[in-house]
């Protein structure tokens, strides 16, 4: 993955080999092949010696997100990890908490909501970030919490986010909410009166197996799929398939199964990203190298 000496001592809060490789010059923001440098990985840690000293030394701490590698800012990762202390150091140092990657649109505070990090979203939202901002898949951070299943810190955000979605009450509505929530029951209810449904898209392009797969109900998508769900089928916004937004969401179980099933994880959105990119960017080993293994 392009790992430095430099960081892996950072990674591991190694402050004393740290100091060492800085003093013999060791290339203090050079990136791995995610993207990542020393200090986005102390930030994973969160050890407070190494990211001072890497500070001190040079560190780029500021770093914008990139439009081609995908590159999270240290910030997030942290307000990902819960790294609380971390986060308000370089809130401090004049680190703005309302950058978003490029094109995806994901939130420091989404980071955190994805993490359950209900004490660094607290941070973030005293220093005057909007949790009604959304990301280029129209989520909010309290839509994050709820597809990533962290109850806290949704309901922590709910009566702070004044965008929410509202629930329609045609069929389609009905079993979107289904996919959704994962209600199985429900979901095989409606498909078997309207089996046509499985197919079907809202005015946005979505599908109900992209909700169900974008908050991981596995066992709806298999249902969906059985009844003749488009496993590749795009929403009309931004191009993404449901294999997208279970990477998105990190739901690895549901992206291996779709994948199984025979999604096509080459197909482009309207930017010309593909689920490789998706993967780069949530930082997902585990992803990463499934699709690597399914070329």
């Amino acid at each position: 993955m392009g790992w430095t000496p430099l960081m892996q001592a950072a990674r591991h809060g190694h402050l004393q080999v740290l100091q060492l490789l800085l003093n013999m010059g060791a290339a203090i923001d050079k990136q791995n092949k995610l993207g990542m440098t020393a200090l986005h990985l102390a930030s994973v840690s969160g050890h407070m010696g190494t990211i001072r000293a890497l500070i001190d030394g040079g560190a780029d701490y500021n770093i914008l997100p990139s439009m081609t590698a995908g590159q999270v800012t240290p910030l997030m990762i942290a307000a990902q990890h819960g790294n609380d202390a971390v986060v308000r150091l370089y809130l401090d140092k004049g680190v703005s908490p309302n950058k978003c990657i490029p094109k995806t649109g994901i939130t420091t505070l989404m980071f955190s909501a994805a993490g359950g990090n209900l004490s660094t979203a607290q941070i973030l939202l005293d220093r005057y970030v909007d949790p009604n901002v959304t990301s280029a898949a129209d989520l909010t951070a309290l839509d994050v919490a709820v597809a990533c299943h962290r109850p806290d810190i949704a309901n922590f955000l709910q009566p702070k986010t004044t965008k929410q979605k509202k629930k329609g009450g045609g069929a389609l509505a009905k079993l979107m909410s289904a996919a959704r929530e994962g209600d199985v029951n429900k979901v095989q209810e409606i498909i078997f009166n309207e089996p046509q449904l499985a197919q079907r898209c809202n005015n946005d392009g979505a599908t109900p197996l992209m909700l169900a797969a974008m908050c991981g109900h596995k066992q709806v998508a298999q249902i969906l799929l059985q009844y003749g769900a488009y496993i590749d089928a795009q929403d009309h916004k931004n191009g993404w398939t449901a294999l997208m937004q279970a990477i998105y969401h990190r739901q690895t179980d549901v992206a291996k199964f779709l994948i199984q099933c025979g999604a096509d994880i080459n197909i482009q959105t309207l930017q010309g990203y593909t689920a490789f990119y998706f993967a780069s960017e949530m930082l997902d080993t585990d992803i990463i190298k499934m699709l690597v293994e399914a070329q």
